[in-house]
């Protein structure tokens, strides 16, 4: 009888190097795709998870957002018939202009717009925090709003400033740091505004936000005392890590590109405080951006952090120049010693 051999098969048990190389390729082939499926498939959530800066692209300066349910409410300094800036997303890429926040300002300002605001909720009552001019050279002072929903329209408190301190050349920049019922007031004493010295301080409010602590005085936090910081630190907003109170804030002239987000270490609300020579500062200008600044913090849904600032385009720096300050987004990990950011990013 004479054997019938399969052409295709091997004649003994010793693979065929030909076809053992077919297989090969094969596998790789069958393996490089789905790596090329899984893996692009990552890189395509990474990208398409993070908006595309300036997520606003018209003027949105010292921008400051808050998380309510699954809807984010981004306020900014006012602009034109807009006070008090306000807009929603539930995305952080489409934001959605909705109607001007604080249709009047309180009595004793002077005009023009309500800046660099934080909102709040106490119990069913919103709070918006911003500065006014006082008068026509510009001193800035800090005044309350309150609302029965975040997006207002909010009513000044009647009455005089909350705060105020011409002698310093006025205040701005409020903030709040809030830990359980205890709540803080953070702002900036505006000496450059008068060629003075300019500091970051704090003071404990009321668990209703309303009124500064019976007894408390205010604490400084830091000043400038670095070169980098070009004579003004501003916008101080602080977190809580599971490594301490970490405050960010900006230094140099807004309308520069040296314009920049610093940080420090702080062993409690009240400070002290101390910026470390290095890592600093924590977010400066790039080729995509220039003189980020007015920087806040807030968590997703999900628990994931992220810092909203604004920043000029590079080829257009200052109003004067036809710029305005476009608001961003970027995350934040606040998990080590020393924060980590990719901002700012295109």
């Amino acid at each position: 009888m004479t054997s019938v051999i399969d052409p295709v098969a091997p004649a003994t048990d010793e693979p065929d190097p030909a076809r053992a190389a077919r297989r090969f390729r094969k596998l790789v082939f069958v393996l490089g795709g789905v790596f090329v499926v899984l893996f692009g498939g990552y890189v395509w959530m990474v990208f398409e998870s993070h908006p595309r800066n300036p997520v606003i692209a018209t003027d949105y300066a010292d921008p400051y957002v808050q998380v309510v349910g699954d809807t984010y409410y981004a306020f900014g300094t006012g602009v034109g018939d807009d006070l008090l800036q306000v807009r929603s997303s539930t995305n952080l890429k489409d934001w959605e202009r909705l109607p001007n926040a604080l249709p009047k300002l309180p009595s004793w300002a002077v005009g023009g717009q309500a800046w660099a605001p934080t909102v709040q909720r106490f119990g069913d009552t919103w709070v918006v925090y911003f500065s006014a001019a006082i008068d026509y050279e510009g001193t800035q002072c800090i005044h309350l709003a309150t609302a029965s929903h975040v997006v207002g329209p909010y009513t000044p408190v009647p009455g005089d400033p909350f705060l105020c301190n011409p002698n310093a050349g006025g205040v701005i920049d409020p903030s709040i740091y809030r830990r359980g019922n205890d709540v803080w007031l953070l702002w900036k004493t505006d000496g450059d505004h008068i060629d003075k010295p300019t500091a970051l301080w704090s003071q404990p409010l009321t668990p209703n936000g309303r009124a500064f602590a019976d007894g408390s005085i205010p604490s400084r936090l830091i000043s400038d005392s670095m070169d980098w910081q070009d004579g003004i630190v501003e916008a101080p907003y602080m977190v809580h890590t599971d490594h301490g109170y970490r405050l960010f804030f900006s230094s140099g002239w807004y309308n520069t590109d040296k314009y920049s987000v610093g940080w420090a270490t702080c062993d409690s609300p009240t400070g002290p405080c101390r910026v470390p020579a290095v890592d600093n500062p924590f977010v400066a200008s790039t080729d995509v951006v220039a003189g980020p600044g007015g920087a806040s913090i807030f968590t997703d849904a999900v628990g994931d952090h992220w810092i909203v600032y604004h920043g000029w385009n590079p080829t257009h720096i200052g109003y004067e120049n036809g710029g305005v300050r476009s608001m961003r987004v970027d995350r934040i990990d606040l998990s080590g010693e020393i924060p980590s950011t990719p901002a700012p990013t295109p």
